[in-house]
């Protein structure tokens, strides 16, 4: 699957497949996740305000499958920092 050219199935999009963490940590970040498919765009909606200051790892696993059944070539992660 071509994350950006490809529509996602939603109901593989969770989750267990979208997560977020404290960078250096294996605990999840408690969220919301969502799937909106007219904009092909995931959300993943911490349930507390994160905390200024700490970096964060956002996860997509090989779960994440397009519609046609097809997973996620490799693992995307990125890192950001809370400024406010």
């Amino acid at each position: 699957m071509d994350a950006s050219t490809t529509d996602g199935d939603p109901s593989t999009i969770t989750a267990t497949t979208f997560m977020l963490f404290t960078n250096g940590s294996t605990t999840k970040v408690a969220a919301k996740v969502s799937y909106d498919s007219s904009t092909r765009t995931a959300k993943l909606n911490p349930n507390n305000n994160l905390r200024r200051g700490l970096t964060y790892r956002a996860v997509l696993t090989t779960g994440v499958q397009d519609v046609a059944g097809n997973p996620l070539a490799q693992q995307i992660e990125w890192l950001f920092t809370v400024k406010r």
